[in-house]
């Protein structure tokens, strides 16, 4: 799944790196053995504490390079480079873009280098969805039905997979 996720990102954005937690040590041996290409790991020691820490994690350590960060999450297999393309293109002349699905908004989101300082103070398990309402921030929304798309187990992927039109295009 992690590695369906990079290949949709690559050549959208300058580098790709995947933040890591529980597990951290099979995706570095998936790397080795040439299993998992494309994006480079950053372990967040914290991680059990929940995604608000592992994006927080991931920025404090990106922050100096990088006037923008996507975060896009390993379970959202759906998500396709065309809906990348269009998400990173909203973000023109905003603090913010993101996916809306179901009505709401969410991930994949973009963030200006200005959104940086709140993104490394994300604490708990909600990520980033509270800055994507904020009304101090100019947040562009993308249409992104695919971001529905969440994997949370393996018999939720083997049903994805015989069943989605997309699946084959991973």
């Amino acid at each position: 799944m992690v590695q369906s996720v990079i290949n949709q990102v690559h050549g959208l954005v300058a580098d790709t790196f995947v933040v890591t937690g529980a597990w951290q040590q099979a995706l570095e041996s998936a790397a080795q053995r040439g299993a998992l290409s494309g994006a480079t790991t950053i372990y967040c020691a914290s991680w059990q504490k929940g995604l608000g820490h592992s994006i927080a994690t991931g920025v404090a350590k990106l922050e100096p390079r990088y006037d923008g960060i996507l975060v896009l999450l390993g379970d959202q297999v759906a998500v396709t480079s065309a809906d990348i393309r269009r998400l990173l293109a909203c973000l023109d002349g905003h603090d913010a873009a993101c996916a809306v699905y179901r009505g709401r908004r969410g991930a994949p989101a973009v963030f200006g280098k200005n959104c940086f300082g709140l993104l490394k103070e994300l604490t708990g398990d909600r990520g980033a969805k509270t800055m994507l309402y904020n009304p101090a921030l100019a947040v562009a929304k993308c249409d992104m039905p695919h971001a529905a798309i969440d994997i949370d187990s393996r018999p939720e992927l083997l049903r994805w997979l015989n069943c989605s039109d997309i699946a084959p295009l991973l």
